[in-house]
């Protein structure tokens, strides 16, 4: 493969979900318990970082990180500091350099309860696989870099991959697998791609606290 500079896609959600998998199923493992370590303070750039140092080719760099996540407002009535708990997070990735797009939850309705027969309203996040496969097609196009990694279970990115690779012929195309996430749809369409261990999960953490580059201190929320 013939590439430089090499831009992630995050799946924000995506690997959210992973990361809470990771600490059930850790805690499941002989001699640790229940634990309320959690590790969703993740380290996205270093995370990339070693998907660059130890998968890729020599001369491979990192040019940038896009994270693509949503706002949980609807849960702030049960959960009131559920929201303040992710921009928290956000905050420290902007902090890193990391470009953050937010999406939406849209309310959906149609279900209806077995028992009493009253609507169910669920919420489902919107625009991220949009997004993510508008920002890798703009960033080919203008050529911001050779590769494109997408970190990301989901094979609703299966299509825009498929046009991705009809349209920039040169261009190369990465997955990297959240923890507990690997399709064969996916790995067939990739050039390299790679899983996730139990151990990296919470290996790649943030410091506790983190200092930004204007001297901001942000604690790591409770159990995350």
């Amino acid at each position: 493969m013939c590439f430089v500079l090499v831009r992630f896609f995050v799946d924000g959600f995506n690997v959210y979900h992973a990361l809470r998998q990771a600490v059930r199923d850790r805690s499941r493992q002989p001699g640790e318990g229940a634990s309320t370590d959690g590790a969703k303070w993740f380290d996205l750039p270093r995370y990339c970082r070693d998907f660059v140092r130890n998968v890729l080719p020599a001369g491979a760099s990192l040019q940038g990180i896009e994270y693509f996540t949503a706002y949980a407002t609807h849960l702030q009535p049960s959960k009131p500091d559920v929201v303040a708990r992710h921009t928290r997070y956000v905050e420290c990735l902007e902090d890193l350099g990391v470009v953050v797009t937010i999406g939406r939850f849209k309310a959906v309705t149609g279900r209806t309860c077995a028992v009493c027969g009253a609507p169910v309203v669920r919420h489902e996040e919107k625009e991220t696989d949009v997004a993510i496969a508008a920002s890798m097609m703009a960033a080919f196009a203008t050529d911001a870099c050779d590769m494109a990694v997408l970190v990301t279970g989901d094979t609703d990115m299966a299509p825009a991959i498929r046009a991705a690779r009809r349209t920039f012929l040169e261009k190369r195309i990465g997955i990297l697998f959240p923890y507990g996430r690997s399709h064969d749809e996916l790995r067939r369409l990739a050039d390299v791609h790679r899983r996730t261990s139990l151990k990296q999960c919470f290996a790649f953490q943030l410091p506790d606290p983190y200092v930004t580059a204007g001297g901001r201190i942000i604690a790591k929320p409770a159990e995350w």
